[in-house]
């Protein structure tokens, strides 16, 4: 039986409409049909239509603990804080933030009316609530370091993470490698450390005796060391004959090993509603160091610098 022409033609040309159709169709239906393992990405759901505040509540704390692992939000000095990735630095945390946050640990959603379930936003009464929330069950810390430093027992801590038993968190900054430390250091280890101390980073500078010397080793130890010691530790003063002579270059000589950065430097208040106002602002954030620059003559014996 002999084809038409037409026919012919319509058969070696391109497909028809209809058929294209049909053949994406086919496509989304093949691509939609991957099968992927739903536990691997299921979160909690919860019911932000709720008006159990309580409940809720719970429920986001609970989506909140199971998703801090490894852990991204502590509490510090009372406070909910966020950890910053790649810094050793804590972000206290505001309603928004927290919302954020409980947007991605968790399913939120409304039913309408026809008992359709629809996603929805976390309520911001939530993250009001758990702001308020007086002694969450979250990891308490005092400490965020980006170095190894030994625990009140002795033992070195060296290893990235929460350490609940000394209430810190390890975080090296971004890119820093942490060479292994041996436990029983040799005779050659010590002569580096001392060489690298000594020579390296205190040998330009000008010494009247040895206590000198020791008075800067000791503060340059005291934070890796802090935990071991009971009780108060000491101020340290710089002292110079005239300015411009490297007081602030020692200062920050002697702080950047633990810090990683020169410390913030502030001159010294002028009564003592000033000393007081400006200490707790620096005692209620993370500064580890307080360094006072430019002191032209004796500090007076203020209350706040006693207590």
């Amino acid at each position: 039986m002999s084809i038409p022409t037409y026919a012919k033609k319509r058969a070696r040309g391109k497909p028809r409409r209809n058929s294209k159709k049909a053949s994406s169709a086919d496509a989304r239906k093949t691509t939609r049909g991957v099968s992927l393992n739903p536990d691997l990405f299921a979160l909690p759901a919860i019911n932000a239509a709720d008006q159990d505040l309580r409940r809720q509540s719970a429920n986001a704390m609970s989506a909140l603990l199971t998703s801090n692992t490894p852990p991204s939000i502590v509490l510090f000095k009372g406070a909910l804080c966020r950890v910053e990735v790649g810094t050793e630095h804590l972000v206290e945390m505001d309603c928004h933030m927290l919302r954020h946050r409980l947007a991605r640990v968790a399913d939120w959603f409304a039913d309408t009316a026809n008992g359709v379930r629809k996603p929805a936003r976390p309520p911001l009464d939530v993250a009001r609530d758990l702001l308020a929330w007086p002694d969450p069950p979250l990891p308490h810390v005092d400490e965020v370091v980006g170095l190894p430093v030994f625990a009140s027992s002795g033992a070195l801590i060296d290893a990235v993470g929460l350490h609940a038993d000394e209430r810190l968190i390890l975080l090296p900054s971004r890119g820093l490698r942490i060479p292994r430390i041996s436990e029983h250091p040799s005779r050659a280890d010590l002569e580096r450390a001392k060489l690298l101390i000594c020579e390296d980073l205190l040998g330009d500078f000008s010494f009247t005796s040895d206590s000198e010397r020791v008075h800067t080793l000791c503060a340059m130890l005291q934070p890796f060391l802090r935990r071991m010691i009971i009780g108060p530790c000491p101020l340290y003063l710089i002292e110079k004959p005239t300015p411009g002579a490297g007081g602030t270059l020692f200062a920050h000589t002697i702080a950047h090993p633990f810090l990683g950065h020169f410390p913030a430097a502030m001159t010294p208040p002028r009564d003592e509603s000033e000393w007081r106002r400006t200490l707790y602002a620096h005692l209620a954030g993370e500064s580890s160091v307080i360094f006072l620059d430019n002191i032209d003559g004796p500090l007076p014996a203020r209350p706040s610098l006693r207590s």
